[in-house]
């Protein structure tokens, strides 16, 4: 696959009966072909002729291509389908995530955040050329290759809606952001900060946005966050760059530039460490580890602290949508379908799975300690290896910050998925594990535990597995590292 001329490389389970095989099956065939798709529509409309929420419920298995297309165009056309699907996926109304969500999306009168303005505004890819430009004190210019992301019409077939969806991932403007031009004011920056740099000199996640005073300002985009590369510079959709330090850089930014520069706020940012951010407002102080999007079709929760239940693909638009819009300040509002398709391509991202899997010696021992360790109380392979509830801040024994913040706690965590885990350090939900090694190592919780991803200390926390033997680790590792 290519991206903006960049060979990318999708870590998936591609064998000839895997999902993944299936779905670009679906796609090839196109949606609205059988019986299969004929049904979905049927259920569609008996929503709608049901009276909506007021009726019966619409489904649409998230596994199933051409269903997943029929969702979107529901979502799209249907205001009180978005309501009904916000109000039945929050797991409380009593965060700041919620009340905001329930007071301006999908209002039935149609004001709040349905009436903004599409954001329309095609980008451009970032350069490293651009940033010697930077470098050299010239401003940034459109180079004249944008190109609209969205004509308008919704897709006819999953393989469209799903080519919407990789470049909403890495065109659409989230935002303005002006950190990112100071870093790329400087190339050295640009590594020291950790942003991911394709083969072919693109900068991932960043685009240059002609702003409506004629200036070229920079955004983000989803990759900036939820992309990185390979040691050759190919594209790894929807894992995590965790070498990117957004916490440092507008802690130096700010040190910079201000003439009051605050040391505690500038401390708080500098704690964040690569692959972490902190999403919620005001000085709640509880960084996150940036998690992988592959994967996240089978994740029955979205968010770390779970606030939204994930069983059906209008769930994930929604949370899209919104994160655009709030990222805008409420200014813009993106076109439900770009949204929408977004989720779309995010469901077709399979976890990744270790190159020597088939070759790791003592797996299925591996599987039956999971089973006889009582890992598979949390984690169920039913799904993904997760579980279709949140487990309590309190018996977790993590830093139970985030799990009570006024923003979006619940009071818990959601059981992370398994699936692909290999490839997803560091560990728990704000990162401060750095192997699977070290997660099962009963010395992490000590005192004079020294490895730890934040420094020197102990790790508190997820003690499950911590009395096994070397033997029974090696083999519980060597199972995880085959899922």
């Amino acid at each position: 696959m290519v991206v903006n001329g960049v060979a990318s490389t999708v870590l998936e389970r591609g064998g000839a009966g895997s999902r993944a095989a299936r779905r670009r099956e679906a796609r090839r065939a196109g949606a609205g072909a059988g019986a299969g798709a004929t049904a979905v529509a049927a259920a569609a409309a008996a929503w709608l002729a049901a009276g909506g929420a007021g009726g019966c419920g619409a489904p649409f298995p998230k596994d199933d291509p051409e269903a997943v297309l029929e969702e979107g165009r529901l979502y799209v056309a249907d205001a009180s389908f978005r309501r009904h699907v916000l109000e039945t996926s929050l797991v409380g109304d009593d965060n700041d995530w919620a009340r905001a969500r329930l007071a301006s999306w999908a209002l039935p009168d149609g004001t709040g955040w349905d009436a903004l303005p599409e954001m329309t505004t095609p980008t451009e890819p970032v350069r490293l050329a651009d940033v010697n430009r930077l470098a050299a004190g010239e401003p940034l210019e459109m180079d004249g290759t944008a190109t609209p992301l969205f004509d308008g019409a919704y897709p006819d077939s999953w393989w469209d809606l799903s080519a919407l969806g990789l470049r909403a991932f890495y065109e659409f403007p989230v935002r303005i952001e002006p950190v990112l031009e100071w870093i790329l004011a400087d190339p050295a920056r640009v590594a020291d900060y950790g942003l991911a740099v394709a083969a072919d000199g693109v900068v991932v996640g960043v685009r240059k946005y002609p702003a409506p005073d004629g200036s070229v300002r920079v955004v983000e985009a989803c990759a900036l966050c939820h992309g990185s590369v390979d040691a050759d510079g190919r594209l790894l959709h929807g894992l995590p760059n965790t070498r990117l330090d957004l916490g440092r850089a507008w802690a130096d930014w700010i040190d910079e530039v201000s003439d009051a520069p605050d040391a505690e706020g500038e401390a708080r940012l500098r704690s964040w460490g690569p692959g972490r951010v902190d999403v919620t407002p005001g000085a709640d102080d509880d960084p996150l580890q940036v998690p992988p999007l592959t994967g996240l079709r089978d994740t029955p929760f979205l968010h770390q602290t779970g606030t939204v239940r994930h069983d059906q693909a209008s769930a994930l638009a929604m949370r899209i949508e919104t994160l655009m819009i709030t990222s805008w300040v409420g200014a813009f509002r993106p076109p439900r379908t770009v949204a929408f398709a977004a989720a779309a391509w995010i469901y077709d991202l399979d976890p990744p799975i270790e190159p020597d899997a088939a070759a790791l010696a003592g797996r299925m021992h591996g599987a039956r300690v999971f089973r006889t360790a009582g890992c598979s109380d949390c984690h169920e392979p039913r799904v993904a290896y997760s579980a279709p509830w949140l487990v309590g801040a309190d018996v977790v024994g993590t830093d139970p910050a985030s799990a009570l913040t006024p923003s979006r706690g619940t009071g818990g965590y959601r059981v992370t998925p398994l699936r692909g885990v290999w490839a997803y350090a560091p560990y728990l939900h704000d990162g401060t594990v750095a192997t699977l090694e070290d997660l099962f190592d009963a010395r992490r919780v000590e005192a004079g535990w020294t490895r730890g991803v934040r420094g020197p200390g102990p790790v508190p926390g997820h003690r499950y597995g911590l009395g096994l033997t070397p033997a029974e680790r090696a083999d519980l590792l060597a199972f995880l590292r085959s899922l």
